[in-house]
């Protein structure tokens, strides 16, 4: 996670702004230590483990680099909950709007790392545009913040999980902005496409695995990029409308019935290989 000072001036910009206000107290954590300490028990952990499921590709190299050996490693993506797949609502579509979903955090530190002053600069690149951000946080003052920052901006902050697919209903075929730095896996964005979202999104996570270039998202390395393509989709609707349903057509791959097959599948090699290291045990 670079510095603050390390990021570009149009992001450092926002966070000067958001410490001017006193939404966060400082521009950078003072001490990385507990996040170290955590990190230090993970690599522990899994290189003493006798299988580590990676959910993500990138998870995977992260763990290979961490020691553990490759044929320990199961790549497994997660699920994302069965009401996601619920039964489609009858609604009136909206025109589109951008999109953001997920976990915000409350410090410096996380707001980094789920790029909120990408996601600024996006919305303030659009002010014509109507906006929904459906968003976790408890920093009060970050959310009276957010819901007067931009033109035409519906904000729903902390709404109960099994409720966000009904919010997200009249939005088919809006853009989903994934700004993140880092994701292991990024629920938000197969929650997102599960609804007909258009992901653009930075090579985080899952994404890099499941989004094709034109088909049913984008993937972006900088802000401008990220500009210039939901441009191209605001300004083409039977595009826009073609990558949303090949979007949730992807999000199907990740109902529980899949990810728990792949599961107990790797239970059961884990388990005959148990019985053959162990042929004196009970193979349990």
């Amino acid at each position: 996670m670079p510095s603050t000072k390390k990021l570009p001036s149009e992001e450092k910009s926002v966070f000067a702004e958001l410490t001017k206000l006193g939404i966060i107290p400082e521009l950078d954590l003072k001490t990385f230590r507990p996040m170290e300490d955590i990190a230090d028990i993970e690599t522990v952990a899994a290189t003493r483990a006798n299988a580590c499921i990676a959910t993500s590709i990138k998870v995977k190299e992260e763990l290979e680099m961490m020691g553990v050996p490759k044929e320990k490693i199961s790549v497994i993506h997660n699920a994302i909950e069965d009401y996601w797949f619920g039964p489609q609502r009858n609604v009136e579509l909206r025109a589109p709007h951008l999109v953001f979903l997920g976990r915000l955090g409350n410090d410096v530190f996380t707001l980094k790392l789920k790029g909120f002053s990408r996601l600024v600069n996006f919305y303030r690149a659009f002010p014509e545009v109507p906006k929904t951000t459906i968003c976790m946080t408890t920093n009060r003052k970050l959310k009276e913040w957010l819901k007067v920052s931009f033109p035409k901006h519906h904000m729903y902050v902390n709404l109960h999980k099994d409720l966000i697919p009904g919010a997200l209903a009249p939005l088919f075929g809006s853009i989903l902005f994934l700004s993140s730095r880092y994701e292991g896996f990024s629920l938000s964005l197969v929650e997102g496409m599960s609804q007909g979202l258009v992901p653009i999104s930075f090579p985080v996570g899952v994404a890099p695995e499941i989004i094709q270039n034109g088909e049913n998202g984008f993937i972006v390395s900088t802000e401008k990029e990220a500009e210039e393509r939901a441009k191209e989709l605001l300004n083409d609707n039977e595009k826009r409308l073609s990558m949303a349903n090949n979007a949730k057509k992807t999000a199907d791959k990740f109902r529980s019935e899949n990810i728990a097959a792949d599961l107990i599948l790797l239970y059961r090699r884990m388990k005959k290989k148990y019985k053959e290291t162990n042929k004196n045990g009970n193979g349990k």
